[in-house]
């Protein structure tokens, strides 16, 4: 592959894509060396909630500049000074990797770390340190904050910490363990015990379902335009009986209040309107992009060849309708040759956010519409799109489809995802 200029280098290890490592293998890291540390000791993940850890991606990046050394002691001296949380987890599962890879300073440097109870979160370093040790290190948490858990906002903690060492070693042996420990450590015992009322909880019988949001109630929060985000509209309308929508949708017709209107909009996001009024598509040309926004999403859950119109014509007035999900109106209405109208109006949205939710929409159509014409535009999302989930499904459609631009195939191997680099090998050898 040609050499990455700084900008393609440094767009390509945050997104976690595997070019950068062909060009390490075939260049080497002269002038890059500052932007591999810097996603090391910056967590540059998209969404550190939903996407996977890079700790072993980035660790292979270390050992293909040849400077293990260097970036050892760097993300060391970080490790004391990060404050933001994502940074700090990545630093910690790092100097994980270096433990794993035989220096004994970076086991030193986690429990010492984590002893230090030095930073917002007392979790940081616990799961790690119960990873690389199982049982032992187990008990060394449960040492450390046993007591302090009872009564405090954290008493959750104790369970990932008991679910990582018994993935790691088994239920029995780990409970066994503590158990044992418990008789001569007070702070044992109170990580014990709050096992023990775990189990207890979790061996009651389940609670019902929560019950669906009465009409009376929606729209009493529609007049007071309760509550910043669509979650609770939107899970009523998804749940809510045909005559309970009815309600919600004649007051969509009427109403001219801004805050009032986008809530019943919200509504409709997941389920289909019981008419497709023209309100509704005048809404979907509105200067306001919520409300654009609201009535495009809402449109989108029915089928009809005004629909489509809609689309296309948005698509041609206005290219930015898709960061609006106007890419969503083709779901359910697209026909054969639909593809060249989205392709000429895909644009690079400044915001990461705006980039992401274009390519999640474009992902979803590709889902619904399998068809070999909508190659290109999965080409865009794993181009440009800042998600590695995102990405991964783009990917995915595209072997699908056998549509993998060879290029594409050969550095999806290196990529940080590890679905990613499985499908991709798979995909090599099913060639070869």
């Amino acid at each position: 592959m040609n050499p990455l200029t700084h900008e393609e280098f440094r767009k390509a290890i945050q997104k976690g894509q595997g070019r950068v490592v062909l060009h390490l293998k075939e260049h080497g890291s002269d002038g890059f060396r500052d932007d591999i540390l810097h996603a090391c000791v910056h967590n540059l993940v998209y969404d550190v909630q939903c996407e996977d850890r890079r700790d072993d991606w980035l660790m292979s990046l270390i050992q293909l500049t040849g400077e293990s050394d260097f970036f050892r002691e760097q993300i060391f001296q970080a490790l004391p000074i990060a404050v933001d949380c994502g940074d700090l987890q990545q630093i910690i599962c790092l100097v994980v990797q270096f433990a794993r890879h035989g220096a004994t300073e970076a086991r030193l440097a986690l429990y010492s770390h984590f002893d230090s109870q030095d930073f917002r979160e007392s979790c940081f370093g616990g799961n790690e340190i119960i990873g690389l040790d199982g049982i032992d290190g187990l008990v060394h948490v449960a040492e450390k904050i046993g007591a302090a858990l009872v009564g405090s906002d954290e008493e959750w903690l104790y369970r990932s910490f008991l679910d990582e060492a018994s993935e790691r070693d088994g239920t029995a042996p780990v409970l066994s363990r503590l158990r044992q420990e418990a008789e001569t450590s007070e702070n044992i015992r109170a990580f014990f015990q709050l096992a023990e009322q775990e189990k207890a909880l979790w061996d009651e019988p389940r609670s019902s379902p929560r019950p669906n949001i009465p009409v009376d109630t929606i729209l009493a929060d529609i007049e007071v335009a309760k509550g910043e985000f669509p979650g609770t509209y939107t899970t009523f309308g998804r749940r809510a009986e045909p005559n309970d929508l009815q309600p919600i949708f004649e007051r969509l017709l009427v109403e001219d209040r801004r805050d009032q209107l986008l809530r019943c909009l919200w509504v409709f996001r997941r389920r289909e309107p019981p008419e497709l009024h023209q309100r509704l598509f005048d809404l979907a040309e509105s200067a306001d992009a919520r409300l654009q926004n609201g009535a495009i999403a809402a449109l989108s859950q029915a089928q009809h060849p005004k629909i489509r119109d809609l689309a296309i014509h948005l698509l041609n007035t206005n290219p930015r309708t898709i960061t609006r999900e106007a890419i969503r109106l083709f779901c359910k209405n697209y026909l054969a040759g639909d593809h060249a109208i989205i392709e000429q109006s895909l644009f690079i949205p400044d915001a990461p956010e705006e980039a992401h939710g274009v390519g999640f929409d474009l992902v979803d159509l590709a889902k619904k519409q399998p068809l070999v014409e909508l190659a290109r535009c999965m080409e865009w999302v794993y181009e440009n799109t800042p998600c590695s989930n995102c990405r991964e499904w783009a990917f995915k459609e595209l072997v699908a489809r056998d549509s993998v631009p060879q290029p594409i195939l050969m550095e999806a191997i290196w990529d940080c995802g590890e679905e990613i680099r499985a499908l991709a090998q798979k995909t090599v050898e099913a060639k070869t």
